[in-house]
């Protein structure tokens, strides 16, 4: 699915997301319990089954991790999780990630001083600038990749300056900043925690702390992927994830050391190194 507030999720019943600052008040915690909610229900209501499997990459999977220990009746309704490159803990990351989060609050008042609550907009000066630097032939690809890459970690074996051009189609294609504040929080709480609203936490939770998921009643299959490469989600910190779910069927690390963050999705491996397996646990539990 598309995750609400990027290029292809910006309607919405009675808000503007150009005019509107209301409908970017969201982070993979709407995303979860909402989002991944009404998409699961839809599905099972049209075909008419009772069980759906899921994959997702990234961001997909710490949302499908709130809906599933914050509404645990639907671990009953998803018969299996593929989760690459799960994103809960976030403590071991990259030198370039690390230094970014150490900065975040800098980062952040500045955007705020500029009323910024979409990131990286489809149309926003970020796609703009990117486009312009990237798009200027192996000097671009290599200067935009290897930015990219000092995030995520990156192999130009695996995304070759003729497929850049493609992925720039797509990318970025925004979030709100408050869904990136949420990953923030999770970085400096050294947990897996809902939004922390500071000076608000009591009224909103009920505790000055913001609350932590419980990754105990996350009771459906689970398939954990991770990869060396990944500068982003590192094998340590899905190791931890993998000791706290209660319900681990499947963990593989990637058989390719440079494979990274990026190449679940856009690797012109992946489907001799990721996928095969994948197909085999959908038909393994479906």
């Amino acid at each position: 699915m598309n995750c609400r507030g990027n290029r292809y999720s910006r309607s919405h019943v009675t808000l503007n997301p150009d005019t509107d600052r209301k409908f970017w008040q969201y982070s993979m915690h709407e995303i979860g319990i909402y989002d991944y909610k009404a998409v699961i229900d839809f599905i099972l209501q049209k075909t008419g089954v009772k069980q759906l499997s899921v994959a997702a990459h990234s961001e997909g999977t710490s949302a499908f991790f709130v809906l599933a220990s914050q509404r645990p009746e639907y671990n009953k309704k998803v018969s299996v999780f593929i989760a690459l490159a799960p994103i809960t803990y976030i403590q071991s990351t990259g030198p370039t990630l690390t230094t970014i989060l150490n900065l975040s609050h800098i980062i952040i008042k500045k955007l705020k001083i500029f009323d910024v609550e979409e990131f990286a907009g489809f149309n926003s000066f970020a796609k703009t600038l990117t486009d312009a630097l990237c798009s200027q032939g192996m000097i671009g690809y290599e200067l935009c990749f290897n930015i990219l890459g000092s995030i995520t970690g990156f192999n130009p074996e695996n995304i070759e300056q003729e497929f850049a051009s493609t992925i720039l189609g797509h990318f970025p294609a925004g979030t709100s900043l408050k869904n990136l504040i949420h990953y923030v929080h999770g970085y400096r709480h050294k947990r897996f925690v809902q939004y922390d609203y500071k000076l608000n936490n009591f009224a909103v939770y009920g505790s000055f702390n913001p609350p932590v998921y419980d990754l105990k009643k996350v009771t459906t299959k689970i398939a954990l992927y991770a990869a060396e490469g990944d500068e982003i989600v590192k094998i340590k910190d899905v190791e931890r994830l993998r000791i706290e779910l209660p319900n681990v069927v499947h963990y593989q690390v990637i058989n390719d050391k440079k494979f990274n963050h990026i190449d679940y999705m856009w690797g012109r491996n992946a489907h001799v190194v990721l996928y095969q397996s994948l197909f085999e646990l959908l038909f393994k539990f479906n």
